[in-house]
């Protein structure tokens, strides 16, 4: 899915369930949630994690980002 965050914005807290979820950031920046603990990425990062932790991404800049997510399975 193609995923994008005006500034300050962020998705809804996925609760744990099965599957893998893998993204790139395509423009500006991000900050994913996963578990409690929090991980910046900007442009260019890659992120792979097993969904068995709840997660969400917020963008906390001044710019839009734009974000290329995969879940497998799709659960959207």
């Amino acid at each position: 899915a193609r995923l994008s965050l005006d500034a300050g914005q962020n998705t809804e807290e996925e609760e744990p369930h099965e599957g893998e979820e893998f993204g790139v950031v395509v423009a500006g920046g991000i900050e994913l949630s996963l578990g409690g603990k929090s991980y910046k990425l900007r442009k260019g990062d890659c992120f792979y994690f097993k969904a068995s932790r709840a997660h969400y991404i917020a963008n906390k800049g001044k710019k839009g980002a734009l974000v290329l997510w995969v879940s497998s399975p799709p659960n959207f």
